[in-house]
């Protein structure tokens, strides 16, 4: 039974995985045609930010206008930090409206980096679909050059939720799924290596924790996806460190004294 359940899980992720293909070949052969002629393209893309922006307080605070050229644009923005922009933020978080831009703010999605605390990064519709039109070129050049990732279990994370945050916040902007369109999403779920409930343990060690015994336990994992080298690192370190609950865990398929911060979420076992 195990190995035909095996077998049967392998057919669904490679005909998944065929589908996603298929479906992100739009975007990839989008994506080329612009390799053609790329300053004319980024000229464009500007320009269509300038239209949501320029009507904005921060538009109007350098004075920008939808049809200027990249050229004058350099000339009137200087290179700025987070700090620049943190008073209008928060003012964005509290409800203002067209602080940044006239595009209302869909969320804003705590980050943190070495050198501050957290930061809150807005996320428009437009902004978005920029992430979405990156990743289908992407992941078709990945399916025709690493046909193996055709064959098994995916691992994604984009986004890292501060253990301080997990309490007092939305759990929608703890959810990297709900930034992709809704075939990306589906596609993601059937295919995720981790479950999305990791994301909603009560501590971010409890969700790296979780996320560890997952990954360790998933035979069929092809593909790995971090947006931060940091983040990356200090889960593989966490092998070592945690290697002996590590082992209980899968050994027994219980959580142990983790359960509490883990309600809900089925614990891997290994095979």
């Amino acid at each position: 039974m195990a190995l035909i359940n095996g077998i049967t899980r392998k057919v669904a992720h490679k005909f998944t995985h065929k589908v996603a293909q298929n479906l992100s070949s739009r975007g990839y052969k989008q994506f080329c045609k612009a390799l053609a002629q790329p300053q004319a393209v980024q000229r464009e893309k500007l320009s269509s930010l300038l239209k949501v922006i320029a009507p904005s307080v921060s538009g109007k605070k350098y004075n920008l206008s939808s049809s200027l050229f990249y050229e004058e644009f350099i000339r009137k923005v200087p290179i700025t930090e987070y700090s620049d922009w943190a008073e209008q933020i928060d003012k964005a978080r509290a409800g203002s409206s067209k602080e940044l831009s006239i595009e209302a703010n869909e969320r804003f999605q705590p980050t943190s980096g070495s050198t501050s605390k957290i930061k809150w990064i807005p996320y428009t519709q437009s902004f978005l679909n920029e992430l979405d039109a990156a990743i289908s070129p992407w992941m078709m050049d990945m399916y025709m050059h690493h046909p193996g990732m055709l064959k098994g279990t995916h691992y994604w994370s984009l986004s890292w939720m501060p253990t301080e945050l997990r309490r007092t916040i939305s759990g929608a902007v703890n959810d990297d799924l709900k930034l992709l369109p809704w075939w990306k999403r589906l596609f993601m779920g059937l295919t995720s290596s981790v479950p999305e409930g990791v994301s909603l343990a009560d501590t971010s060690e409890d969700s790296q924790f979780a996320t560890l015994c997952y990954l360790l336990a998933d035979k069929s994992l092809s593909f790995l996806s971090v947006w931060s080298p940091t983040f990356a690192l200090t889960l593989f370190d966490n092998i070592i460190k945690h290697k002996l609950e590590l082992v209980s865990v899968l050994a027994t398929g219980k959580w142990g004294e983790r359960a509490p911060a883990l309600p809900g979420l089925k614990c891997p076992r290994s095979q």
